[in-house]
């Protein structure tokens, strides 16, 4: 099992509300609604170290916070936040206060991959000027054939068109297009990387 596995399995229903004693809300305290951490993480670890990431890591401390204390040196030691690919392997590693899941993430090139009955709608997207929120509805149809229906004097591609936004409309959160999370973990390691090899993603 890699982490990617490991995460997709526990958010395999969304986001969990864990408890924590420092948090009556019991919401994470990480930036991200999808992040397994203090006692949740505690609870997950013997699996976390089978995970292929961890097998140079024995065992770890579980952080309360972002950053420790070293007393001997008088210094406050910030935790680092890592992306992780498949083929890494986390290295010296003492401490880990989250292991997450990134905010949704959208790429444009793998739109045209989720059409659904050649139509989608894009999520909510943001003016880089004004940041007023957009919509995209994008409909698939054939040029050539709109062509030779004009010629024949008929416009059944107007009205196909037509229809396919009506059905966007109505039921967008059909047409809606799925983003990803990338897998992040946030403590102090070190992490021997392959760059051939792409981030780890999941969908929930």
């Amino acid at each position: 099992m890699n982490l990617e596995d490991l995460l997709a399995q526990e958010f395999s229903t969304g986001p969990k509300i864990y408890q924590y004693p420092d948090n009556p809300e019991g919401r994470p305290l990480s930036y991200s609604d999808y992040s397994i951490e203090g006692e949740a993480l505690e609870e997950l670890k013997k699996k976390i170290l089978k995970c292929e990431e961890f097998k140079e890591v024995d065992d770890f401390e579980i952080m309360k916070a972002p950053n420790i204390i070293d007393p001997e040196r008088n210094l406050i030691i910030g935790s680092m936040i890592h992306p992780i690919r498949f083929g890494d392997v986390i290295k010296n590693c003492t401490h880990i206060h989250s292991i997450s899941l990134s905010e949704e993430v959208y790429q444009p090139h793998r739109m045209m991959n989720q059409l659904v009955e050649e139509s989608a709608l894009t999520p909510t997207l943001y003016d880089e000027l004004t940041f007023k929120p957009y919509k995209v509805i994008i409909v698939k149809y054939d040029p050539d054939k709109e062509l030779d229906e004009k010629a024949l004097g008929r416009d059944d591609i107007r009205k196909e068109i037509h229809s396919r936004i009506d059905q966007v409309l109505d039921k967008p959160l059909k047409y809606t297009m799925q983003g990803f999370r990338y897998v992040m973990i946030r403590g102090l390691f070190e992490i021997e990387s392959n760059y051939k090899y792409r981030l780890m993603e999941v969908t929930v």
